[in-house]
């Protein structure tokens, strides 16, 4: 950009100071070059000639930003390129690192794979899992059979992308959720599962929706499911004299649901001071991670959404449901609501439990938390907020 530019003349453009700007200089000889004195283009060579200077980036850390294609074997790898600083060199990972996304686009490229080719995806996959353990065969050219073997070989996984892949349907979802308890995170976008099929699903198979995080889906993705579409966990806010608010869950993980709660119940004040439902059921924190990195799991349906002004409070009695009750004063009481039978649910009303009775019948329906110390603490804070009663929880207006 020419430095007599008008717009640079001043001491401001839009809030933002000079210096702020990015300059783009060409660095190929050029009859027309940005700037005529070309200072510039030989301050760009000069920073360039100064990199002599400065240490490689580790391959561990490119594995790190790139854990699909580049591993490495442990964090103390020493740069092949480094021998200036008489560092080993390591022929292997700096082979791996320009074989593995190579093979991996030549593959995606081919029209159909042998069992050669199947035996040498495999490795390469099985290579580029760590340290995160991610499994990706989105848009390879594979049968259901040759995507479930690679899988079997695999197994170990917490991540798998599956998506564009025509043979992966709701058939072969369900067996992937049903076979790899690790999994965590998976993507169908642009898989043959439609929204009936996962509505199917979910109706029918309901423990298997327990202890997934993620699912990327156009389902999930609105923050609006149909009113029939099965739901895996309600919370809702009861205030003494505002309307009542819920999000609703399609699935969740005991550890990330461990996580909400708390978030929910530590930050539940007065009836004016209470978390935003939509952020707090719908986020979720690696362990040490910061609040503002959190990771957005789903987009959960909220009331709210839809212009709703009923005093009546969502209450499905055939799954698990969090209510929060407060008033101005910052009286507080929490209960969580047990699922009913479908023919239970006519003519019962839902048992109202405490926290630690709750995480106990999650583990006991094989979807339990794994974190000792988020449980903890969870139930730690409970312990010192009052539990609602069933009379309360059909009355909270009486409160």
């Amino acid at each position: 950009m020419p430095r007599n530019y008008p717009a640079l003349e001043g001491p401001s453009l839009d809030g933002m100071r000079r210096q702020d700007l990015i300059y783009v200089a060409q660095l190929t000889a050029s009859s027309t070059p940005a700037v005529n004195d070309m200072s510039h283009e030989r301050y760009c060579l000069e920073a360039i000639a100064n990199l002599d200077d400065m240490p490689l980036i580790p391959i561990s850390t490119l594995a790190k930003v790139w854990p699909h294609e580049y591993v490495v074997a442990n964090d103390e790898l020493r740069d092949s390129l480094a021998d200036a600083s008489g560092l080993e060199s390591d022929t292997g990972t700096t082979t791996q690192l320009v074989t593995y996304p190579t093979e991996i686009a030549a593959f995606r490229r081919q029209s159909a794979l042998s069992a050669e080719d199947m035996t040498r995806l495999t490795t390469v996959l099985k290579g580029a899992m760590d340290p995160d353990a991610v499994v990706d065969l989105s848009r390879f050219p594979l049968t259901t059979n040759q995507i479930l073997s690679v899988l079997e070989e695999l197994h170990d996984f917490k991540r798998l992308d599956v998506s564009h892949s025509q043979a992966v349907d709701s058939c072969v979802f369900l067996h992937i959720l049903k076979t790899y308890k690790r999994l965590r995170w998976i993507n169908i976008l642009h898989c043959p599962i439609s929204m009936d099929d996962l509505k199917e699903l979910m109706t029918n198979n309901r423990q298997r929706f327990r202890s997934i995080e993620t699912i990327l889906h156009p389902a999930f993705l609105t923050g609006k499911l149909p009113a029939d579409f099965p739901r895996a966990f309600l919370v809702t806010y009861l205030f003494k004299t505002a309307l009542p608010s819920y999000v609703a869950l399609p699935f969740f993980s005991a550890d990330q649901l461990v996580q909400n709660i708390f978030g929910i119940l530590a930050n539940v004040h007065t009836a004016a001071q209470m978390p935003s439902l939509t952020i707090v059921a719908s986020s979720h924190l690696a362990q040490d991670q910061n609040w503002s990195n959190r990771a957005i799991q789903v987009v959960p349906d909220r009331n709210l959404d839809d212009g709703s002004t009923s005093f009546y409070y969502l209450h499905d009695k055939e799954v698990y449901q969090l209510v929060v009750w407060a008033d101005y004063l910052g009286n507080k009481t929490y209960g969580i609501l047990t699922p009913l039978a479908p023919e239970q649910s006519k003519r019962t009303d839902s048992n109202v439990i405490e926290m630690d009775s709750f995480l106990k019948r999650l583990e006991d329906e094989g979807s339990g938390p794994t974190d000792a110390a988020a449980v903890k603490r969870l139930l730690e804070l409970c312990a010192n907020i009052k539990l609602m009663n069933v009379e309360q929880v059909l009355n909270p207006y009486g409160l």
